[in-house]
């Protein structure tokens, strides 16, 4: 199995007592779904089961496949902020998946719907994109080796045009010691779940809770520039 899935590390770091989205996962061949994008209908089982998997959760809710959930297309692909926009929405995903499949490979497995969390949001992006505060976290074997915010300026650059995001992106990405601290601690946690080299990341709700909300291999997990373990990219 791909380690990068979901389908890998979602079972083995949902249970450590770190705060998750609720999240429900639809297992699907993504042969079912990719005739759609030549104007072939979806079939109605597989629409059927599609609704009661986002039922699971509720609206609105955040989808993915078990690889990614080409989030800066935001309102085209993973948030769901109603049953209207479902299929469309789910269409958009696959779609962004199917780019990644072509350039990166390998194919998805799994539709995954996840809880929307309220987050500590700034600002906007892209495509409606709540900017906010996310923290990611390099650990291996125990040990973290580094942690950045999760926003650089440079990947917000032209996609917005909110006044003063400079400014409020600066906030967001300050790292205090007693935050450092806490999630220290989670990705420890994490890399005791998981041995080897990971990438861990971190979102902030309104109410001041931390949710553990992604993974990946560490190797395929963006740095920031100048960061010393930037080298260990792939």
């Amino acid at each position: 199995m791909n380690k990068t899935s979901l389908l890998y590390w979602w079972p083995r770091v949902k249970d450590l007592g770190i705060p998750v989205p609720k999240t429900h996962i639809m297992p699907v061949d993504w042969r079912v779904i990719v005739p759609a994008f030549d104007g072939e209908p979806l079939s109605l089982e597989f629409l059927s089961e599609l609704r009661e998997a986002a039922e699971v959760i509720g609206f609105p809710l955040f989808l993915r496949t078990d690889l990614q959930s080409g989030k800066h297309g935001w309102k085209d692909t993973c948030y769901i902020p109603d049953e209207s926009y479902l299929q469309r929405n789910m269409l958009g995903v696959v779609e962004e998946n199917e780019c990644g499949a072509c350039m990166f490979g390998p194919q998805f497995e799994a539709l995954v719907f996840r809880e929307f969390l309220q987050l500590e949001t700034s600002f906007k992006a892209f495509r409606e994109f709540p900017v906010n505060r996310e923290r990611r976290y390099f650990v291996e074997n125990g040990k973290i080796l580094c942690h950045h915010p999760y926003w650089p300026e440079f990947a917000i650059e032209g996609h917005t045009d909110a006044e003063g995001w400079r400014e409020r992106l600066a906030i967001l990405n300050e790292e205090p010691d007693s935050e450092v601290g806490f999630l220290s601690e989670y990705a420890c946690k994490v890399s005791s779940a998981l041995p080897g080299f990971w990438s861990v990341d971190l979102a902030k709700a309104k109410d001041g809770m931390w949710y553990l909300i992604d993974m990946a291999l560490g190797r395929e997990s963006f740095h920031w520039k100048g960061c010393h373990n930037e080298r260990l990219q792939v």
